[in-house]
């Protein structure tokens, strides 16, 4: 007889088989996380230029006074806002309108059949990946690239939001939600398919002019969903065992 931790993934893949998130919801979602970090730019945006043209008197700003430091502090202070709105939305969603946990309907937890060192080597070939797409394809100095040269505090906000901030809000809109409401409706496959366009869909204005950056991005969408997704467990016949 096989004991509970043998039988547990099965059981977990009964359980979420049914998605609690709607198609309409997933996409919901990642509408408003878009949306909130376009709107709050180009407001923001709209008052910076109004703010310039009232202190020189009417004249409108060049491209030399937009692409400076302060207004790059001011676009990264504001993706920082549109993340702490994304997060309150997603869990207004979960725990409000569902009224369910927010992390454990997430999924936030460590699959037992998933290994540190498999998270070591899955970082280590997405590290040669990169190196790789960087070396092969077509590469031209991005949006981003141009703005870290700004200056230092630039940088260590850009630092902050890459790794505090970005990798939470992706995982909580891309793989928490939007990822198990196309699967549960149209299969792993679409669901992954669909996840990473999108992911990388919103990437493509900071990675403008770069195949590589973007194709990256692109592979990287789809390992991280993956993971999220399923394990392929031998022991049983080669069976997908979702997270």
């Amino acid at each position: 007889m096989q004991s509970y931790s043998e039988i547990e993934p099965r059981i977990r893949q009964a359980e979420l088989t049914q998605s609690p998130f709607s198609l309409g919801m997933g996409l919901a979602t990642w509408g408003v996380s878009v949306a909130l970090i376009v709107g709050i730019q180009v407001v923001l945006g709209v008052g910076y230029v109004v703010w310039f043209m009232a202190k020189s008197g009417g004249a409108a700003p060049t491209a030399e006074n937009i692409l400076n430091k302060e207004f790059a502090l001011l676009a990264l202070g504001s993706t920082l806002v549109a993340h702490a709105l994304t997060v309150l939305f997603c869990w207004l969603l979960i725990t409000k309108r569902l009224q369910l946990p927010f992390l454990q309907t997430q999924g936030w937890s460590w699959h037992p059949q998933f290994k540190l060192m498999q998270a070591v080597i899955l970082g280590v070939l997405m590290i040669g990946v990169a190196i790789a797409c960087s070396k092969l394809l077509p590469h031209h100095e991005t949006e981003m690239e141009k703005m870290l040269k700004l200056g230092t505090s630039v940088r260590v906000l850009t630092a902050i939001l890459a790794v505090f901030s970005a990798p939470f809000v992706e995982e909580f809109v891309y793989r928490g939600i939007l990822y198990p409401a196309i699967e549960s409706r149209a299969g792993w496959q679409m669901g992954v398919a669909v996840t990473s366009l999108l992911f990388a869909l919103v990437h493509v204005p900071q990675y403008w002019g770069s195949p590589a950056a973007i194709t990256i991005i692109m592979i990287l969408s789809v390992a991280l969903t993956m993971v999220r997704a399923f394990r392929f467990d031998p022991a049983h016949g080669g069976d997908p065992l979702r997270l």
